[in-house]
């Protein structure tokens, strides 16, 4: 059994998330390093659920918005730029009037390094996909723009509430491709479960079938998905935490 270091116990953050999850929080990997907020201009960071740990999307994202940002480099770096736009957004309860507020060291939540992160923030803006004040010695303040869809596209986009600490893994620990075939799945899971029904034609997918195909072999492998057959698969983590799967984000330590 992994011990609980007597540090934590008073922590209510740590308390709460232990309460919630048990003591596979606390695993080897993730003692290396406790993954704290340093972000004092929204709201939340009281509360005794905050911290990356319990981040989750509280927006859909439009598959639209996804492919936009996966095109505009290699490697999906400006896609892992944008999706920490869009989940610090979420987590600080930030509006247009009050941006979220990103420095350059968060960068590692998505394994982008930190000396390219202001230029992948800046082609994110040229892209229509973000607003972003950029200052030099500051950090970026910045918000996601939500595209208008049509009617006929309003069903193209991931669910809410996919949880951080999983997209920040595929982010920093699987191929490039794995993540926009997570995200892909998770756009077509059946409603109100972890369950997806991918189509045999890969209707909405815009790279090619042996990059999807390399994507999920990546997923499979780590357990992140699970063939259930007949093109159906299973995201244990999509939404929260699962005792079977070990998870390690960007920001633990290996």
């Amino acid at each position: 059994m992994t011990h609980r270091p007597s540090d934590r116990e008073e922590d209510p953050m740590w308390s709460g998330i232990h309460n919630r999850w048990g003591d596979s929080v606390f695993s080897e990997s993730s003692e290396s390093k406790r993954p704290e907020s340093k972000h004092t201009c929204q709201t939340g960071e009281d509360t005794v659920g905050f911290g990356p740990w319990n981040w989750r999307t509280k927006q859909p994202i439009p598959w639209g918005w996804i492919v936009s940002a996966d095109r505009l480099g290699t490697s999906a770096r400006h896609l892992r730029a944008g999706l920490l736009v869009r989940v610090f957004y979420d987590a600080y309860g930030c509006s247009v009037a009050h941006p979220a507020r990103i420095g350059l060291d968060d960068s590692v939540h998505v394994g982008v390094c930190k000396h390219n992160l202001n230029g992948l923030l800046k082609d994110l803006v040229e892209a229509g996909l973000i607003r972003a004040d950029i200052c030099h010695g500051k950090k970026a303040r910045v918000s996601p723009v939500q595209p208008v869809l049509p009617r006929t596209h309003r069903r193209w986009k991931t669910p809410r509430n996919l949880w951080w600490p999983t997209l920040s893994h595929v982010a920093t620990r699987l191929p490039a491709s794995a993540l926009s075939g997570y995200l892909f799945l998770a756009m077509n899971i059946v409603r109100n479960e972890n369950r997806a029904m991918i189509a045999p034609h890969l209707a909405g997918w815009t790279r090619s079938r042996r990059d999807y195909q390399r994507g999920l072999a990546a997923l499979l492998d780590s357990g992140l998905v699970i063939n259930e057959g007949t093109a159906g698969f299973v995201l244990p983590t999509l939404f929260g935490p699962c005792d079977k799967v070990s998870i390690v984000p960007g920001w633990v330590k290996d």
